[in-house]
């Protein structure tokens, strides 16, 4: 690993490892690991009162847990730009199908943290999954006893994102005032960012994980021939998941957008429509979305340097719920595994080179967080 640390040393900006990086208060010094150089200098914090991942029983702004929120798992998608003959989330990242990291986040970890630290653990969780792969994990969504429970998708994502909402209102009775929409193809999110998000949108009412654009982003109107401007990228942020709503609101929201016929890309688009406030909760570039070949090496990598892999699930056994036999992960320790495509140089490097600014985090054995640090 000392030539990956060299070539990172190189690419990023020498202010990136000052002292105050990492000496924030409270879970930022923990769990803040997106490189600061870019924010200006007149700019404040995106994020206030955040959960202090330290605490064991309530924090600073009665942040009591996930108790009135259920969470939601796209995993309807498709995976065209994959060229897999079976959608991404079922294929095999280290070792376990992509979407089980999800499912081991919000079933198992999360739960687990909440009762370490005397949180109440999330009220549901939804897998808004295609009926022709759902007998697949029918023995998970038992096995959890009424935690778990399914949902079609729909014709798009806006479609999915309604029919887990109505399915989590039925299954709740209407009790939980908040739903966290999250995409299964995003296996690397952590639970300091969960906490952020969730804690950022029961103060404000919608919230949204995101990083700070670092491209430079053009503008073009006449089919990408020729560039019209070029956009400040100081405003710009590159949205993840999860997404966190207050459940009233996305349900207004879906009517308008309905009797209204709007596009909306996203689902706090669908509050901003509305015309409220969404919370931008800054996360970590390492929430990459798997969208093709490349990012399965990537993230494989990434879970190798935080030492994550293994994944424990009740009720996995055969088929795509125990692990997919198809496998674009290149993984040099073993026996190169089948492949979807023809065989490709491995892009770990250029991709990390891509990603100047990652930065990993580490949970010991007990859950609690561990100081942001360079893995050698």
């Amino acid at each position: 690993m000392v030539w990956l640390l060299r070539t990172l040393l190189l690419l990023l900006p020498s202010s990136s490892f000052t002292a105050a990086a990492f000496t924030l208060p409270d879970h930022r010094a923990s769990s803040n690991l997106v490189s600061r150089s870019r924010r200006t200098p007149s700019s404040s914090p995106v994020t206030t009162n955040l959960p202090s991942l330290h605490a064991t029983s309530t924090t600073s702004n009665d942040f009591t847990g996930f108790g009135n929120t259920g969470f939601l798992i796209l995993a309807g998608g498709t995976g065209s730009r994959m060229k897999s003959s079976i959608p991404k989330q079922f294929l095999t990242l280290s070792s376990h199908p992509v979407l089980h990291y999800s499912l081991h986040l919000f079933l198992e970890k999360l739960p687990n943290y909440c009762k370490q630290h005397n949180l109440s653990p999330p009220c549901k969780v939804v897998l808004v999954m295609d009926p022709m792969y759902q007998p697949e994990y029918q023995s998970i969504v038992d096995a959890y006893d009424g935690q778990l429970v399914f949902a079609n998708p729909g014709k798009e994502r806006q479609g999915s994102v309604e029919n887990g909402l109505n399915k989590l209102v039925e299954s709740t009775s209407g009790t939980c005032e908040y739903v966290a929409v999250h995409d299964s193809a995003r296996p690397l999110v952590t639970i300091p960012e969960i906490l952020a998000v969730v804690s950022d949108a029961q103060n404000c009412g919608a919230a949204v994980l995101g990083v700070p654009c670092k491209a430079t982003i053009k503008e073009s109107d006449d089919g990408g021939a020729t560039v019209l401007r070029t956009i400040p990228r100081e405003r710009l942020w590159e949205v993840h998941t999860p997404q966190v709503v207050r459940v009233e609101a996305l349900l207004r929201g879906f009517a308008k957008v309905e009797a209204e016929n709007l596009a909306v890309t996203d689902d706090v688009s669908i509050i901003e429509a509305l015309g409220e406030t969404v919370r931008l909760t800054r996360g970590e570039y390492a929430n990459l979305k798997i969208t093709t070949p490349e990012d399965m090496d990537v993230a494989s990598a990434i879970l190798r340097e935080r030492g994550e892999g293994d994944i424990v699930l009740k009720g996995t056994g055969g088929g795509v719920s125990g692990s997919s036999s198809e496998s674009v992960v290149v993984d040099d320790s073993s026996s190169s595994p089948s492949m979807l495509f023809p065989p490709v140089k491995r892009a770990s490097e250029k991709a990390y080179n891509s990603m100047k600014e990652v930065r990993f985090i580490d949970m010991d054995r007990d859950s609690k967080p561990t100081p942001s640090r360079w893995h050698e």
